[in-house]
């Protein structure tokens, strides 16, 4: 069966994670000049669960979840979606412990979402999917210089890479932090990245939002889950966890019936029988 694509409710998680940076940009010029990369971090952590807590609370996560599986069966019916939907929420946690030593990253981001597949006159919901990646935060200092890959995360690179992403904190003075930039490390070879940092000539990055974006379609990170659970999200690891889930993690029947339309019944008919 054909998996829906979640395209409106992960709209909604980039959307809250671009509020939740602009808001971490201003707390820096207002409270904290110069921070590293690490309280950036934590302090963007706060802020996305923030934005994710009012998203979920106006209910934008259950609307958005409702449209994409209207896409499936548009005249289908709407109150058994608004069912299956009821509940839907979007929260973000921070594990905070380090095993940089042995992933080569700074802390892993994973959104977890539901899998909804279309069948004839139903849709399947299934939980737990889980995509990531492993993110190595640089910071520019005001001198223009920065921070460098350590001995570690130069040994464990060749690993890396293929999950990983560099996440840059540009400073243009200690109360102006620049909108963050991603950049994918698939098929990046170490020199380099080694040179990006050394001449300050990173290539145009992906922006938070759309970063989000494409870990949502899959089109970055990994859904392996032996790497995810290993060297993304192990329990000891730094870990941005964004979840898409049902509040209490509480998901609907696996199985929901969507009524169907006697013209568009007669169509599915049609199809399943050639």
């Amino acid at each position: 069966m054909p998996e829906l694509k979640l395209t409106k409710t992960v709209e909604i998680v980039a959307r809250s994670f671009s509020r939740a940076e602009n808001e971490v940009r201003k707390i820096i010029a207002e409270t904290r000049p110069d921070a590293d990369e690490e309280e950036i971090t934590l302090v963007l952590q706060g802020e996305l669960a923030k934005y994710l807590k009012i998203a979920s609370d106006i209910r934008h996560i259950e609307n958005a979840f409702v449209q994409d599986c209207s896409r499936a069966f548009p005249t289908g019916n709407l109150k058994a979606l608004q069912t299956a939907a009821s509940g839907l929420i979007a929260e973000v946690s921070w594990q905070n412990r380090s095993t940089e030593s042995r992933t080569g990253g700074d802390f892993g981001i994973v959104l977890a979402r539901p899998v909804v597949t279309r069948g004839f006159d139903a849709l399947r919901i299934e939980t737990g999917n889980r995509r990531g990646l492993l993110i190595q935060a640089k910071k520019r200092h005001t001198d223009g210089q920065w921070g460098r890959l350590t001995r570690n995360q130069e040994r464990l690179f060749q690993t890396f890479r293929s999950h990983g992403a560099l996440l840059l904190y540009r400073f243009a003075d200690a109360r102006t932090l620049t909108a963050f930039q991603w950049n994918v490390c698939r098929s990046r070879q170490l020199s380099t990245v080694k040179n990006w940092m050394l001449e300050d000539a990173f290539p145009k990055g992906m922006s938070s939002s759309e970063l989000i974006t494409d870990l949502g379609r899959g089109t970055v990170g990994t859904d392996d889950p032996c790497i995810v659970g290993t060297n993304i999200a192990p329990a000891n690891q730094r870990t941005l966890m964004i979840r898409i889930h049902w509040r209490g993690d509480q998901p609907p029947k696996s199985q929901v019936l969507v009524n169907l339309s006697p013209i568009q019944r007669h169509e599915q008919l049609h199809m399943r029988a050639h």
